[in-house]
């Protein structure tokens, strides 16, 4: 069930510089009080394997994979870039946490963002998943913002 909270999930780029997304979720999260969840399309581990901490994979009534990662759960994964990112916006004040998508297709995405209850997604302009390819699986609540540069606020 989703939360009852505003909750802002924040693509960040597979390549590049994640900086206009970061910033650009802070700021929504700062008008708003959402939750962030960075939602790291990046996200590296073996190819043959989930990205996702392999204490989830274990047997036992309250070990599935949570909804989120903290920046505890990020950093067993071996993901210290996305964990070092989850810990500034939290420095920030912000309700921050991670996520590493087994898949990375528009659907998957959508799918994880209708599970969350997510109020917006942020997608950078370019991205992969494209922003259009988005908006085809059924995501209406999409904000693009450009590449390289701040939000979409121009006195950034």
């Amino acid at each position: 069930m989703p939360e009852e909270h505003p909750t802002i999930v924040a693509v960040l780029p597979k390549d590049g510089d994640a900086r206009p997304i970061l910033e650009r979720a802070a700021e929504r999260a700062r008008e708003s009080g959402a939750r962030v969840i960075l939602y790291d399309v990046g996200a590296t581990g073996n190819p043959l394997e989930s990205p996702l901490p392999t204490e989830f994979a274990s047997d036992g009534p309250d070990r599935g994979v949570p909804p989120v990662l903290t920046v505890d759960d990020l950093e067993a994964a071996g993901q210290g870039s996305l964990a070092g990112h989850v810990r500034a916006l939290a420095g920030l004040g912000i309700d921050a946490y991670g996520w590493l998508p087994e898949h990375k297709n528009a659907e998957d995405l959508v799918a994880y963002a209708r599970a969350v209850g997510a109020t917006t997604v942020l997608a950078e302009a370019g991205s992969d998943p494209t922003p259009e390819d988005l908006r085809a699986a059924g995501l209406p609540a999409l904000e693009i913002v450009p590449a390289g540069g701040a939000g979409s606020d121009p006195s950034d």
